[in-house]
């Protein structure tokens, strides 16, 4: 019997709202974005885009992203992208995850000091 083998998921919300071709830009992006991930991680790992758009009425629109990463053992999150741009939110947002994920990474690789009395 062979081993279930897991897939990625890349995990779009509210994206209902935007035309094809900002969609597949957005996919594009995200994409790059999660291998940098999977490769900092060293390991499978989910995103979660969660796109809220304001004003909906007027011509422009203000854009809110929160991402998440879910790796096998942790969770990291963005909750703070807000821009007029889509993909200029998307690009700041999915940075400030990967900074998140180094900076844990790095805690986390970081020997410990240990000081001994004498």
């Amino acid at each position: 019997m062979t081993p279930l083998k897991r897939t990625e998921i890349i995990q779009y919300i509210g994206f209902e709202d935007i035309d094809p071709e900002e969609k597949r830009l957005l996919d594009k992006v995200a994409s790059e974005y999660h291998a940098k991930i999977k490769r900092q991680l060293h390991n499978l790992t989910d995103l979660s885009i969660h796109l809220k758009v304001h004003s909906k009425t007027g011509s422009k629109h203000r854009y809110e992203i929160h991402t998440k990463a879910m790796a096998a053992t942790k969770m990291f999150a963005s909750n703070k992208t807000e821009d007029w741009d889509l993909p200029t939110t998307l690009h700041k947002s999915l940075r400030d995850l990967e900074t998140e994920v180094k900076g844990k990474i790095k805690d986390s690789k970081e020997p410990k000091l240990t000081i001994r009395k004498e």
